[in-house]
């Protein structure tokens, strides 16, 4: 299961700060790209989706419906390492499944009190993913300087495709 805090901010430098301020712990800094898949809307009508992400590893994702309360993402989520970005392309595509969108990422993954904090920039925006137990990602959002009650329920490709980036392939 995933639960996670999505907010939006102006500028990411201040969280950065406050991060370093707390002794949270830098993990990585990455470009990501991030490829989905569907085949003939099927994932799409169950509210699933299914993700191949390119960054220092390769990961494929798949999500389940979310249930979105007081500024939280919950959703069921399953995701395994795999050795090769374009041998599971070539698979998905056998099996059907054709890509849908493609999503670019510039990602800082920080660790504090049992939270992972990614610091995301993109085309549209720049956003704070906070992940792990509640309490503790709503706690770690304060300690931010952030209202946890603001938590965005939209994903990164509706937001693309609301703030006109791009739609759907």
């Amino acid at each position: 299961m995933e639960t996670e805090i999505k907010l939006e901010v102006r500028d990411l430098e201040p969280v950065r700060q406050r991060l370093q301020a707390l002794g949270a712990d830098c993990l990585s800094v990455v470009e990501e790209t991030n490829v989905y898949f569907d085949r003939d809307h099927e994932l799409q009508d169950r509210q699933e989706s299914l993700r191949l992400r390119q960054d220092s590893q390769v990961r494929l994702t798949w999500k389940g419906p979310t249930v979105f309360e007081e500024g939280v993402v919950n959703r069921p989520e399953v995701e395994i390492t795999v050795s090769s970005f374009s041998d599971v392309l070539a698979l998905l595509e056998r099996l059907g499944y054709r890509e849908i969108e493609r999503l670019a990422k510039r990602r800082e993954t920080w660790r504090f009190l049992g939270a992972e904090i990614a610091l995301d920039s993109l085309a549209f925006g720049q956003f704070v993913e906070l992940e792990g137990p509640t309490k503790i990602i709503t706690e770690m959002a304060r300690r931010l300087g952030l209202d946890p009650r603001q938590g965005l329920s939209e994903s990164y490709r509706k937001l693309k495709r609301e703030r006109g980036f791009s739609k759907s392939i």
